[in-house]
């Protein structure tokens, strides 16, 4: 049966003055699963001179970045849960009356062709910045299919997630595989009621997530290696950051041992057995570079490699909440681009190796 998705009526009642509503404005029921926290924030490693550098960057909306770099210590929001009723989830967004919640870039459909699926209660492991950037989903969403879990076993409820709409290698779907949670991803659905985990607080209930995460990968997949440097290439399905002297910034990681591993050129599953228990990650920054969160040892290095126009530190975040350190090194503008001066590479591995 055709009819009218309710993405039509949101928008009508929008075009006649209705204000949108967030889901937490909506919610019957709200709770906390985990108290925030503030802990010491570590010093980034990297070469003298280059937080000077990061602080003359015009970082924009990117607003948080100088506090992530240079405060003594970040206080980590609570992890909350949300009850909502009577939700249509209708492709990449779920709609209540005046709310309306994004779950990816895509546009929900205008005509509503599929068969509804009806609901009793479910929780919902799915969220915007995952279903956008990948780093974000490992960052992110991960751990919220796990504290999705724990929410839907008390509540003897559904995990369910929206389309993956941007996982054209897969990646996603068999890192939730590799979870092994009962999780199931729908397109079109009808929720008596469902609750909304806001997990980006990165508290002790988060870091317990991330390593139940790092547990159930190590539990399926076993590594080939261990203990080894790895550098990460940006890869055609990201934005293109490459520095101009690319080449020559491979050679100085080659001279030092790095194995190059290009998870757009295997198999998942193979990927991260090459991955398991590295010591040193090294790319551009990106979100393949989340990747390591999953799969490398307790007390990791990431060095994040930048662009000398924008700066970023959500992976400083992410991977100090797990106990790994994270490094950068800024580039410098050039006539096509920018550059990664060598010199300065390899003393930033002296500091690191």
């Amino acid at each position: 049966m055709l009819r009218l998705s309710p993405a039509v009526g949101y928008a009508v009642r929008s075009f006649g003055g209705w204000r949108s509503r967030h889901w937490r404005q909506i919610a019957i029921d709200s709770w906390e699963l985990a108290p925030a926290e503030t802990r010491e924030n570590p010093a980034p490693l990297c070469i003298a001179g280059q937080l000077d550098k990061a602080r003359r960057i015009d970082h924009g909306w990117r607003v948080n970045n100088l506090r992530n770099l240079l405060s003594p210590t970040i206080t980590h929001k609570a992890t909350t849960a949300h009850l909502v009723q009577n939700v249509d989830l209708v492709g990449p967004a779920l709609f209540s009356g005046r709310m309306h919640h994004r779950l990816s870039e895509q546009r929900p459909a205008i005509f509503d062709r599929e068969p509804i699926e009806r609901i009793a209660s479910g929780v919902l492991a799915s969220g915007y910045s995952g279903n956008v950037w990948f780093g974000h989903f490992i960052g992110d969403t991960c751990p919220m299919c796990l504290m999705a879990s724990d929410v839907a076993s008390a509540r003897q409820a559904e995990v369910v997630s929206a389309p993956l709409i941007t996982d054209t290698l897969g990646q996603r779907k068999r890192y939730i595989e590799l979870q092994e949670i009962n999780l199931r991803i729908l397109s079109r659905a009808h929720f008596d009621e469902i609750v909304i985990v806001d997990p980006l607080g990165q508290n002790a209930y988060y870091r317990s997530k991330m390593d139940e995460f790092r547990r159930r990968i190590r539990k399926n997949i076993s590594p080939l290696l261990g203990n080894h440097n790895v550098y990460l290439p940006r890869g055609a399905h990201g934005a293109n950051r490459n520095p101009t002297n690319l080449a020559e910034i491979e050679s100085v990681l080659r001279d030092y041992g790095f194995y190059f591993v290009e998870p757009e050129r295997m198999t998942l599953d193979a990927f991260v057995a090459l991955m398991l228990d590295a010591k040193l990650v090294v790319g551009l920054e990106g979100s393949q570079l989340a990747h390591m969160l999953s799969t490398a040892r307790a007390g990791a290095i990431l060095l994040t490699l930048q662009q000398p126009n924008v700066f970023d530190t959500p992976l400083k975040l992410w991977t100090e909440s797990i106990g790994m350190r994270w490094g950068f090194l800024i580039g410098h503008p050039s006539a096509n681009g920018y550059r990664i001066d060598p010199d300065e590479l390899r003393r930033t591995l002296d500091l690191v190796v």
